[in-house]
């Protein structure tokens, strides 16, 4: 019974979408690039989320920035 589980599931059925999940920044209108500029004192060893990217609000709800 297993076999026949692993067998089924290793099948090759490729399903294609035809709509697409995400726009091409182009058709978005955001501007946006998160330059990281390390030092001795800012860097990933003294600050864990450094490379996290948190410096964009798309979803900014109340228009506040």
């Amino acid at each position: 019974m297993l076999l026949l589980v692993f067998q089924l599931s290793c099948t090759n059925t490729s399903k294609t979408s035809s709509t697409a999940l995400f726009e091409l920044m182009d058709n978005t209108g955001i501007n946006f690039e998160n330059k990281i500029q390390d030092s001795k004192d800012f860097n990933i060893f003294t600050f864990r989320n450094f490379y996290n990217g948190g410096g964009a609000a798309i979803g900014d709800i109340n228009n506040d920035g």
